[in-house]
């Protein structure tokens, strides 16, 4: 599949001014911001709870935004051991657009979180 295929050009706008002019509250959901991360916490349980959240949700696709080294443990994280791609090294560019697919399976009980190598698609600037 060419990726060139995949781009549009979108036209321009005049910025709103209030975000609920752009975005309706349903395609925005800012439920889960629960501001600063919490003094004791640790980044294993957050990266948990967002794979946990991700598989639960009913759309097919959901759109994320993060800091690069956050992505990077998760690939880190999720990626097989054995895997060398290059998310599990190095950090997306500035503005970079990648997509995965993020599987979910039980393994004695326990929820376990994987992403297929072969599904890490760099659409726009990837790992730098």
């Amino acid at each position: 599949v060419s990726t060139q295929s995949t781009w549009r050009v979108i036209p321009r706008v005049a910025l709103p001014s209030r975000l609920g002019d752009v975005m309706p509250p349903q395609k925005l959901d800012a439920s889960g911001n629960n501001g600063n991360k919490k003094l004791f916490s640790n980044g294993m349980t957050r990266m948990q709870e967002f794979a946990r959240w991700a598989c639960e949700q009913e759309e097919p696709t959901i759109i994320v935004t993060g800091h690069s080294l956050w992505f990077r443990n998760f690939f880190q994280t999720y990626l097989p051991q054995t895997s060398d791609h290059p998310a599990k090294k190095r950090k997306m560019v500035n503005s970079g657009v990648v997509v995965f697919k993020l599987s979910k399976a039980k393994h004695n009980g326990k929820d376990m979180y994987r992403i297929d190598p072969s599904s890490v698609s760099e659409i726009r600037g990837g790992f730098a």
